[in-house]
């Protein structure tokens, strides 16, 4: 088959290409639609609630909902208790991933700073978060603070042993390579082995990301004026399922927003290497 005749028939197959691929998520979105409708017939809408009535109180929760009205200072809407929730969970993310990353590149270079670091780090990194929250609201409180701050710590060490295990991962003949060529610690250092750990680094960024979103719902659970946990303990009070699960709807859609905004900034910020490595 000739050449123009191979750009011709890939010509005719990338629409159907994009048709498919546009496709097979409406298709997997239609069969869990229908998945969610079956366990409504099957457990009851009292506890199932159907995935129309959920979207619905998922849309009127932007205009109002009447639970909180008899709740003071707990807002009218969700949009004060979906600002919140993002905006503690930006500043604790900002704060505790890039000093996690810098440690475990310090700790990749220096050995006197992986002596000092690594043991206190492994000793904090096997204490589940959930025993963590009450010392969270015992020396911060309730409010802002310690939710920010657990989601700082906890995104700080799982970065530095990420960061920190991606370099010690690099191939050995990488550095001996470049050493051969005359290439000092620094050099190999700056120029071979953070090139090289940068695909294992970005992955450990939208595993922590993903896990701190999840991790401030938790925190907030735990009592605080403002936020999604929060809106989902009113509701669990209330014993008002279609409301829950309309806050689960919410927290999932955000989730997502989230690790596909990191993903393109990403992709952005790494279209330097090459297609094999690059992030997917």
């Amino acid at each position: 088959m000739s050449s123009a005749n191979v750009a011709a028939s890939r010509a005719r197959s990338s629409p159907l290409r994009r048709l498919a691929s546009i496709g097979r998520p409406v298709l997997l979105v239609l069969m869990y639609i229908m998945v969610w409708y079956g366990a409504t017939l099957l457990i009851g809408p009292l506890r199932v609630p159907a995935p129309w009535t959920v979207l619905y109180k998922s849309l009127t929760m932007l205009v109002s909902i009447p639970q909180l009205r008899s709740i003071p200072n707990a807002g009218y809407n969700l949009l004060p208790h979906l600002t919140s929730t993002v905006v503690r969970y930006v500043i604790g993310v900002a704060i505790g991933a890039p000093l996690g990353i810098v440690v475990g590149l310090s700790m990749g270079w220096s050995r006197t700073v992986n002596d000092l670091v690594r043991a206190p780090l492994e000793l904090v990194r096997v204490t589940p978060p959930l025993v963590a929250l009450p010392f969270c609201l015992l020396w911060f409180g309730s409010g802002e603070m310690s939710k920010v701050f657990l989601i700082a710590s906890y995104c700080f060490l799982i970065l530095v042993i990420n960061t920190f295990t991606v370099i010690q991962n690099v191939p050995l003949v990488y550095s001996r390579f470049a050493r051969t060529l005359g290439a000092t610690p620094a050099h190999v250092y700056l120029t071979v082995i953070l090139p090289a750990s940068v695909p294992g680094i970005i992955g450990g960024v939208r595993v922590v990301m993903a896990f701190a979103w999840g991790l401030e719902i938790v925190g907030e659970l735990m009592g605080g004026q403002f936020g999604l946990g929060r809106l989902a303990m009113i509701f669990m009070s209330y014993f008002s399922p279609e409301s829950l699960m309309a806050v689960m709807v919410w927290i999932i859609l955000v989730g997502i927003c989230i690790d596909r905004l990191v993903y393109a900034v990403l992709r952005h910020v790494t279209r330097w290497m090459p297609e094999a490595s690059h992030i997917g």
